[in-house]
């Protein structure tokens, strides 16, 4: 059975409330766990691409920035404000600009916990000298 009938065999109106609430909690596991499975593919593809042309870090940092494809928030001065992530979710990143702050941040902040260990070093996501293991 292909996932066209499949998807027409499952009638969701016959479920209790009970089974739609444990069914979309399933849908959001494998959602979550489907777009983490396409963005480390995608990355890879990404790193592959980098090592096969010997493309240098300088020049991969250069055209993520002039494509607008990475972002860094600066403080006043220019300087650059770190990026944050959540411990919880890795995949919610806070910039610390000037807005609202997320909850997990705050909540962080307000348990006075150290905040640069939660500090994404984005020098490390390309790392041009790190061998294939």
């Amino acid at each position: 059975m292909d996932k066209g009938n499949e998807m027409a065999a499952l009638d969701v109106s016959k479920l209790s409330l009970d089974e739609l609430l444990e069914l979309k909690s399933q849908a959001e596991v494998e959602i979550t766990k489907k777009i983490e499975m396409e963005l480390t593919k995608n990355l890879e593809t990404i790193a592959e691409i980098i090592r096969k042309n010997k493309i240098p870090f300088t020049s991969v940092l250069k055209s993520l920035r002039d494509e607008n494809a990475i972002f860094q928030a600066t403080d006043q001065n220019g300087e650059i404000k770190p990026l944050y992530y959540n411990p919880a979710n890795p995949i919610e990143m806070y910039d610390g600009a000037a807005g609202r702050k997320p909850k997990w941040f705050s909540e962080l902040e307000k348990n006075n916990k150290d905040l640069s260990k939660f500090e994404i070093d984005i020098y490390s996501f390309l790392n041009p000298y790190k061998k294939n293991s």
